[in-house]
């Protein structure tokens, strides 16, 4: 829990550094409004401090939009309210194979490499997961986008465990990017 805690502080940190040139508090928030979407009091009470205007607005939006019906296509077929499971078909749909089997290498090792794990080699992992678990539970299905923090979060992860592998596995892996290179 002390983790998380400074896990989830870390990011109100990052997130206020990066908003800071744009800071203007939050607009006043509706009545009708935070009834509809659910809103706690003690949200609304902190929000000027807790988030900043513009990504308190992105988010709102989002979550409005979330509850309309969105066209979208997947493997040939219309739907208007989405699919569960979009997401990882698009992930495997869009992503080249040398990342895929990157990723795929990198998870194993993290599974495989109880000695030498630690928060270091979780941490990516377990923030990519974060990201990508609620968007499953999504109607907006309108790409591939939405995902790319979790390309650089596997990313990070993948070159976490290969620093820790075998030359024989760095190898591979080196093939792997050359390959993705070549494809690219």
């Amino acid at each position: 829990l002390l983790f998380l805690l400074i896990v989830g502080i870390g990011f109100w940190l990052g997130l206020m550094v990066l908003y800071f040139p744009y800071w203007t508090p939050p607009p006043p928030l509706d009545q009708d409004l935070q009834l509809a979407l659910d809103i706690p009091d003690w949200f609304v009470f902190l929000r000027p401090i807790l988030i900043p205007g513009e990504f308190f607005k992105t988010m709102t939006i989002k979550a409005l939009h979330s509850q309309f019906d969105h066209e979208a296509f997947l493997c040939g077929q219309w739907s208007t309210k989405g699919w569960w499971y979009y997401f990882p078909v698009a992930l495997l749909i869009k992503t080249p194979i040398p990342v895929l089997l990157l990723f795929i290498g990198g998870i194993l090792l993290l599974i495989l490499n109880r000695k030498q794990r630690s928060y270091a080699s979780i941490l990516p992992w377990l923030a990519a997961a974060i990201y990508f678990i609620p968007w499953l539970g999504t109607s907006i299905n309108i790409g591939i986008r939405h995902l790319l923090p979790v390309y650089a979060l596997g990313a990070a992860g993948t070159t976490f465990q290969i620093h820790n592998c075998p030359r024989w596995l760095k190898i591979v892996s080196m093939i792997l990017l050359l390959w993705l290179f070549l494809i690219t």
